[in-house]
């Protein structure tokens, strides 16, 4: 999960739910940045009780998306790791690459056709 806001903590503890492994990359130095130190303290013992596995102070550096695999590289601390993620993660991968990519065709072209609807600009 890239980013540790609400939603991508959320995200993450629904995947860990299901029995997915589960990393948070988070560029700051704290999870759920926008709330207080204590609180996210405390919610980032217990999201690591649960096995997610919480990476700060580290972004994503390449993401490579090829027609069989995902491979997602990640430095922290001046070192690099890369991860594999599963099968359905890659669906998943790939689902949100192609909304980013619609959404940004949709910014070109207000009047494109979308999900069985049509936008149109005024």
């Amino acid at each position: 999960m890239i980013g540790s806001g609400a939603i991508g903590i959320e995200f993450a503890s629904f995947y860990r739910t299901l029995g997915a492994e589960v990393t948070v990359v988070e560029v700051l130095p704290q999870i759920l940045p926008v709330e207080d130190a204590e609180i996210a303290a405390l919610a980032r013992k217990s999201f690591e009780k649960q096995g997610i596995k919480i990476l700060t102070n580290a972004k994503v550096t390449k993401l490579d998306k090829k027609s069989d695999s995902v491979t997602v590289i990640i430095e922290e601390g001046g070192k690099s790791q890369t991860i594999r993620p599963s099968a359905s993660f890659r669906r998943l991968a790939w689902s949100a690459t192609s909304r980013i990519s619609d959404w940004k065709a949709w910014r070109q072209n207000p009047t494109w056709h979308h999900y069985r609807r049509s936008i149109q600009q005024d």
